[in-house]
């Protein structure tokens, strides 16, 4: 399922769903790494649906390359 389709449907719900905004030009390797552990530490505990987000005003490092990496660490959906 797409994430927009499953905004919309959790919205429909009536489910509370959370966000994390990822500036790929702030985001180096080593701070993905402990967010992402983090995240997925926390994401039991958190009564809402988890989404990352990725994008900024500048937009000068590849957005592609970011999403890859969180990919790679986490589960929630990018």
């Amino acid at each position: 399922m797409l994430i927009y389709d499953q905004i919309l449907e959790n919205r429909a719900s009536g489910q509370k769903m959370f966000a994390l905004l990822i500036d790929p030009e702030k985001a180096s390797d080593e701070w993905l790494r402990q967010i992402m552990s983090t995240i997925d530490e926390k994401q039991s505990i958190v009564n809402s649906q988890l989404f990352i987000f990725v994008g900024g005003s500048q937009m000068r490092e590849s957005v592609f390359d970011v999403v890859e990496k969180i990919k790679l660490l986490t589960s929630v959906p990018v």
